[in-house]
């Protein structure tokens, strides 16, 4: 058999000899389901590989359900913060209605006390039966009772 010659002139390869030399390293003896040992290694490492991509994603959504959770308690106790400032804001400026209301009714009650004073002096002078007390009694219980109408009717 001959072969055409490729490279320098004159330059011969050399012609192929019989079978091909047996390789330095023996062949893997087959696994009893007959499949070669890294094949069935290169399985349980995809195998062991996929559990862990299982176990990794798992996780993953479970973290994010609760981090989900964590935000939705949030928002809600957000929610309730606002409420309760917006219901405690009402109740201040309520009560402070109220004390306003108190100081012009406790003006007001300062501001009748000497009109009612007279009066009782007037039933004293009537129940007495004295004529000049009650004149004087009738007087000064006008100009307090005028005074306390005033300070009532601003």
């Amino acid at each position: 058999m001959s072969y055409p010659q490729y490279g320098p002139e004159g330059h011969q390869y050399p012609a192929p000899a019989g079978p091909a030399p047996a390789p330095a390293y023996p062949a893997p003896p087959p696994s009893p389901a007959g499949l070669p040992i890294t094949t069935l290694v290169l399985g349980v490492v995809c195998l062991l590989l996929l559990v862990l991509a299982g176990l990794g994603l798992g996780l993953y959504v479970n973290e994010r359900r609760q981090h989900n959770a964590t935000e939705a308690s949030l928002r809600d106790r957000d929610t309730t913060i606002t409420e309760t400032e917006s219901r405690a804001d009402d109740l201040e400026a309520r009560l402070n209605n109220t004390e306003d209301q108190l100081s012009d009714m406790t003006k007001e009650r300062d501001a009748l006390l000497p009109c009612m004073r007279r009066a009782q002096e007037i039933f004293d002078a009537l129940r007495r039966d004295d004529d000049d007390d009650l004149g004087t009694a009738l007087e000064m219980g006008i100009t307090s009772c005028a005074e306390a109408e005033e300070a009532v009717d601003k």
